[in-house]
């Protein structure tokens, strides 16, 4: 039998390159900070922990407590309401928190 979702080509632990469209990130502004904000489960952790490790590979850095990042990820659950009510809550507050920034909602929440 056939599937049908597209197959996406693999890295094979090489960093997926990233631009701004308009240039190199640092023409953008951007200095290449990192955070990665997880709810949920273990496969979840272990996505995020994967996330992390890449981005450090392709050259960017977490950025510091109580500082922005230049992307934010918001690993998202809904297994319980109150799950879903967290993930809503972490995306606003990223986007609240780190105005300019790229926040990327991943995981569970994201395909609602």
């Amino acid at each position: 039998m056939f599937s049908t979702s597209p197959r996406w080509p693999s890295r094979r632990g090489k960093p997926w390159p990233v631009t701004t469209g308009t240039g190199s990130l640092e023409e953008a502004g951007l200095k290449r900070t990192f955070k990665v904000v997880t709810l949920g489960c273990k496969v979840n952790q272990y996505e995020s922990a994967f996330i992390e490790e890449s981005l450090g590979r392709g050259g960017w850095h977490r950025a510091a407590d109580g500082s922005s990042a230049d992307v934010l990820v918001v690993n998202t659950c809904i297994v319980t309401h109150k799950a879903a009510h967290q993930s809503r809550q972490a995306i606003r507050k990223a986007i609240r928190e780190n105005p300019g920034s790229f926040v990327a909602a991943i995981g569970c929440y994201a395909p609602q």
